[in-house]
């Protein structure tokens, strides 16, 4: 298993928790909800370290000189160097918002 494997079967595993607490959460299974949080704090403790979204910024921000992209045709570019830098790090739409604005803002 590759490191990325790991972190893919990590985020998933997360996912799935926080998802299962939603519906105990709706279902009033207080108790199913605390086992699942414990879960879930478990996982988190293997899973990088989150980034801020100022720091995401930074890292969008670099990515975007490096690929040299200017517009919003380029969104697909920039998505896909940065979710290979930051994923796990930050959620897959912060990123985008991120992208999204940095290319509509830049002259």
């Amino acid at each position: 298993m590759t490191p990325e494997d790991e972190l893919t079967t990590l985020m998933a595993a997360a996912k799935q928790r926080k998802e299962a607490m939603e519906m105990y959460e709706k279902g009033g299974r207080k108790d199913l909800v605390a086992q699942e949080q414990k879960e879930l704090e478990i996982i988190i403790t293997y899973l990088p370290k989150p980034l801020t979204k100022e720091e995401a910024l930074h890292t969008v921000t670099r990515i975007i000189k490096e690929t040299g992209a200017t517009t919003a045709k380029d969104l697909g570019k920039v998505m896909s160097a940065a979710m290979k830098e930051l994923k796990g790090k930050v959620d897959g739409s912060v990123v985008q918002e991120l992208v999204k604005q940095q290319l509509v803002s830049t002259p």
